[in-house]
């Protein structure tokens, strides 16, 4: 089972697939063979949330985000996938999911990357959305926070999202009470680095979710340190559905 499939920008015939049983592999012949190419060489096989191809940087520049577990769940490549390099992703929690992550199509180094709800050893929440300038080695800065779901977790909250303001004056009249709830698509404006989107997920029964067990799609247009939910028409049916893909026009700013 296939859980994400990316292509070179390099070379239309080199195709990355990650899949949701384990495993990452390549093809670069369209697909008409393939080989494992690790995460990183000799790793056992972890399942792949998502793999992401830098859409100008060559030789490709690949990240990748997994469920492994009692390793990093963010991994980057400047070779194409023959080489894998440890983020810090793993120095957050040995044990959380990367679900989402969106590139900034100027820098290779910058991105967006968003960790599953879980709590680390320490027993503090490490889910939300991240960005970093250095591709998620050391430089990582929290920009959501997560769900509020979990037990024993201990977590300090930053209401940083707006819910709904006065239609005449714009000034904000309610916030969410928790951190944005679980991140699981990311999108940058390819014409506006600053304009990031981020599809989330309440979990029912979360201790400070807002409108438990629903869908939001949250937008920021600094960068990510302010975000604005829209929910209207993103239903909950009873199942723990999430956004999973958000994609701009490429020639609509």
């Amino acid at each position: 089972l296939a859980a994400d499939i990316a292509f070179s920008p390099n070379d239309p015939n080199t195709v990355y697939v990650g899949g949701f049983d384990g495993g990452l592999y390549r093809s670069q012949d369209g697909g008409i063979n393939w080989k494992e190419i690790g995460l990183p060489n000799r790793m056992p096989k972890v399942r792949i949330r998502n793999v992401e191809v830098h859409p100008t940087q060559k030789p490709d520049y690949v990240y990748v985000g997994t469920a492994a577990k009692h390793l990093s769940s963010l991994w980057r490549s400047k070779d194409g996938g023959n080489s894998w390099l440890w983020t810090g992703a793993g120095n957050l929690d040995m044990d959380g999911e990367t679900y989402a992550i969106a590139l900034d199509p100027t820098n290779p180094e910058r991105l967006y990357f968003g960790l599953s709800d879980k709590c680390n050893s320490k027993g503090k929440r490490i889910d939300g959305v991240y960005y970093s300038d250095d591709g998620a080695v050391n430089n990582l800065t929290r920009l959501t926070y997560g769900s509020g779901s979990g037990s024993g977790c201990q977590e300090t909250y930053r209401p940083n999202i707006v819910v709904k303001r006065d239609a005449v004056t714009g000034a904000v009249t309610e916030r969410m009470s928790d951190g944005g709830g679980l991140t699981g698509a990311l999108a940058i404006n390819p014409h506006n680095k600053l304009h990031v989107l981020a599809g989330t997920y309440f979990v029912p029964g979360g201790y400070h979710a807002w409108k438990s067990g629903s869908k939001a799609l949250l937008s920021s247009l600094d960068g990510g340190k302010t975000w604005e939910a829209y929910a209207d028409g993103l239903s909950y049916n009873g199942s723990t559905e999430m956004v999973r893909e958000i994609k701009f026009h490429p020639q609509i700013a």
